[in-house]
C-alpha cells in the first residue's frame, strides 16, 4: 500500500526535490523483512531468484538453506547466521491470497516519530472487513485476479483503515537494524492515530494504470521528524530513487510529483 500526502510542510529528504509538499507512506503486506545489510540483499536477492523450485527441489533445497544462512559461507560463526532472515522470508511464502483491501500492511522498518521511534501500519476497520464481498483471489484461474478483484470491491463501496503506530520501547528486544524480527505488542501495543477513507470509485480505466505508471512511492519522501532509521532503510533511499528515475525514462514519463490528488488522478 502506498499512501501519498499533500501539502506537507518543511523540507523532504529527498535531496532532488526538496519543496514539493508531498509525504510517502510505503507499507506491505507482510510485517518483517528478509535482509537487514546491504550486503546481506545482494546474496539473498540471488537466492531468493530460484524460489519457489529451490524448496520443492529435495537435492537443493538443503544447499539453498546452507547458502543462505551462511550468506554463501562468508558468514563461519553459526552465532551470526541469518536464522532471523531465513524465517522473515519464509513467511513471505505463506501470506495468503486474498482481497487486497482485507490486508494490514506495514513498514517493516523503523522511523523517526518526533522524539521516538515508530513502525507505522495500516488495518481494515472492522465495518470494512466485514463488508467484503469478493473473497476469492484466483491467480492459476486470472492472471489480472488482484486488481480485476480490487476494481470490483472499490467499485461498490466505501472502505477505510486504521492508520497505528507502535513505538519502541526497548532497543535490545525491539531491534531497529533487524527489520526481520517483529516488534512484540505486549512491550509496546499498536496505537491508532489516523484513520485512511476509501471512497467509492472507478478504478478500472487505463487512465488509472498511466497515473499508477507516473506515481512513484518512497519512504525517504518524508521530513526530518519521521527520518527513516537503519541500513536496509538507508539503502532504500537510493534504490527506490534510481528505479523510479529508470522507470519513468523507460515509459517516456516524466518523473514529477503531482501537487494534489486532483492533478495525479485527474
Amino acid at each position: 500500500m502506498g499512501i501519498k500526502l499533500f501539502g506537507v510542510p518543511g523540507p523532504s529528504l529527498l535531496a532532488d526535490e526538496p519543496d514539493t509538499g508531498t509525504f510517502d507512506l510505503n507499507l506491505i503486506n507482510n510485517d518483517v523483512f528478509f535482509a537487514n545489510t546491504a550486503y546481506d540483499y545482494m546474496v539473498i536477492e540471488d537466492l531468493f531468484a530460484e524460489l519457489p523450485e529451490a524448496l520443492v527441489n529435495p537435492a537443493r533445497r538443503r544447499t539453498w538453506m546452507a547458502e543462505f544462512l551462511t550468506r554463501r559461507g562468508t558468514l563461519t560463526d553459526p552465532d551470526g547466521w541469518l536464522w532471523d532472515e531465513l524465517f522473515a522470508m519464509l513467511s513471505f511464502t505463506t501470506v495468503p491470497r486474498r482481497n487486497l483491501l482485507s490486508y494490514t500492511y506495514n513498514s517493516m522498518g523503523a522511523f523517526r516519530y518526533g522524539d521516538h521511534i515508530a513502525k507505522i501500519r495500516t488495518v481494515p476497520t472492522a465495518e470494512s472487513l466485514a463488508a467484503l464481498t469478493h473473497q476469492i483471489v484466483d491467480v492459476r484461474a486470472d492472471n489480472e485476479a488482484f486488481r480485476r478483484t480490487l476494481v470490483a470491491e472499490v467499485a461498490e463501496r466505501d472502505h477505510s483503515f486504521e492508520l497505528q503506530v507502535q513505538l519502541n520501547t526497548d532497543l535490545a528486544r525491539m531491534p531497529v537494524d533487524n527489520t526481520s524480527v517483529k516488534w512484540s505488542e505486549e512491550l509496546s501495543p499498536w496505537v491508532t492515530v489516523a484513520r485512511v477513507d476509501l471512497p467509492r470509485q472507478d478504478i478500472g480505466g487505463d487512465d488509472n494504470l498511466t497515473a499508477a505508471d507516473a506515481t512513484s512511492i518512497t519512504p525517504w519522501r518524508s521530513r526530518e521528524e519521521h527520518r527513516p532509521i537503519g541500513e536496509i532503510q538507508r539503502v532504500r533511499q537510493e534504490v527506490y530513487r534510481r528505479s523510479s528515475i529508470e522507470r519513468h525514462r523507460i515509459n517516456g514519463q516524466q518523473r514529477r510529483e503531482p501537487v494534489s490528488s486532483a492533478q495525479l488522478l485527474g
